[in-house]
């Protein structure tokens, strides 16, 4: 966790020395990792989201087929009907309106638009999404001239009736047709298309059927599959033959897909190439990033290797602050600034036990490199005794680095050096 802190405190010092550089890396990668977020959220909640229904594998859209690839998603109200009744992968199985119709509801004098969509008895059941309030259709309702009901949802039940709870048994008038409100739909159900109010699908099985105007959607038996129920529903049209000669098609056949893949279909390719698209761009942002870090590296590099670069760094390593290795007592370059003159530190009194002559010779090293700084004449003495610091990291270590000329007497000039411990090397 400390190296994490360190970590993050070295990163934040350089942004701060380079903000115009740190502003250049922060928008690149904000635009690239903010395009992939965008169109991986509008991917998620097209394609990747699960169907909010129970089970979702197991519903499956049922389509006419032709030999030349030609996929229809619609059948007549006697082949869907039929197609449930003979059928035995089919758990159940209903039958829609492939697009909703536009009804006006009165309300004393006020009319109201709505979406209504007709559905056959077991269009509830095949989602598992029965009604939070009343009951859904039954089969008795899709009798023709049956009593006419209706099921709201959620959200008119919300807007137009305030979510009164004594609204099953309720009138209301659709159109010109009067219907009684039964039930209330869950507000986690939704299909592709905005809906307000379902009603009965009043259809009975006719030879003389040609409409295909509705989807039909099943849900499958617990372990069949979708290539067993396309077998057997392939099995149930061919029987049709018999049954009803005049709606038997020699050239159709059937098409079981995943539910969830006919919803999406149509615009999962241009989103799958879309998110393809956007992760070259991420690729391109690091490798933008990647280039302006190493052109700033290199750029440094040349700077430092210049001859005014290593006089800096030459005064930076004798100021205590900026260096490891500190020479406060020393004569100084004039080309050093009076900034990087080193302070004389407050005395050490502690003594290291260990150090010894260890690093007898890296201070004989940096005596003679004060030495050859200080143009002295002889080579300067160190001491063997080094006081250690509070954390016992540095040991303090003297040098002696008087003259002695010999026209005169010696002006004993005495400095002092940090060396960090176990890491003594200049």
């Amino acid at each position: 966790m400390n190296f994490l802190r360190q970590d993050i405190l070295y990163a934040v010092r350089q942004l701060r020395k380079s903000p115009g550089f740190a502003a250049a890396v922060v928008l690149t990668l904000a635009l690239g990792i903010g395009a992939n977020l965008t169109v991986f959220l509008i991917l998620y909640g097209v394609i990747l989201k699960p169907l909010p229904f129970p089970e979702p594998q197991q519903l499956v859209r049922v389509n006419r087929f032709y030999p030349d690839g030609t996929t229809v998603p619609a059948y007549s109200g006697t082949k869907a009907l039929f197609l449930r009744r003979v059928s035995r992968t089919l758990e159940s199985a209903a039958a829609y309106d492939y697009i909703p119709s536009h009804v006006n509801l009165l309300q004393g004098d006020q009319v109201v638009p709505l979406e209504a969509l007709r559905a056959t008895s077991d269009f509830f059941r095949v989602f598992r999404m029965e009604p939070k309030l009343g009951r859904g259709f039954t089969a008795a309702d899709m009798v023709p001239n049956a009593p006419a009901v209706a099921v709201l949802s959620d959200s008119s039940w919300r807007q137009q009736f305030n979510a009164d709870p004594n609204v099953l048994g309720r009138s209301i008038t659709l159109g010109n047709k009067p219907y009684t409100v039964i039930g209330v739909a869950n507000p986690a159900f939704r299909l592709d298309s905005k809906v307000d109010v379902w009603v009965p699908l009043q259809i009975i099985e006719s030879a003389t059927d040609q409409a295909n105007n509705y989807n039909f959607v099943a849900r499958l038996k617990p372990g069949v599959t979708r290539e067993q129920a396309q077998d057997d529903l392939k099995r149930v049209l061919f029987q049709l033959k018999s049954t009803y000669p005049d709606l038997w098609d020699r050239q159709e056949s059937v098409r079981v897909i995943d539910f969830h893949d006919s919803l999406t279909g149509p615009v999962r390719p241009a989103l799958e190439m879309l998110m393809g698209a956007v992760g070259l761009v991420l690729i391109i942002v690091a490798a933008n990033v990647l280039s302006l870090l190493l052109t700033r590296s290199i750029g440094r590099r040349i700077s430092d290797s210049s001859p005014t670069s290593r006089e800096s760094k030459l005064c930076a390593d004798s100021n205590p602050v900026n260096s490891r290795i500190a020479v406060p007592a020393l004569p100084m370059s004039r080309s050093c600034p009076a900034a990087a003159r080193p302070r004389s530190p407050r005395p050490r009194t502690r003594t290291w036990e260990g150090a010894g002559r260890s690093i007898a010779t890296p201070i004989a090293r940096m005596a003679s490199r004060l030495a050859r700084q200080s143009s002295l004449a002889r080579k300067p003495r160190t001491s063997l005794e080094p006081v250690a610091s509070p954390d016992r990291r540095m040991a303090r270590c003297e040098i002696d680095l008087s003259p002695g000329t010999a026209s005169g007497p010696a002006t004993r000039e005495a400095g002092w050096a940090w060396i960090e411990i176990g890491r003594a090397h200049v």
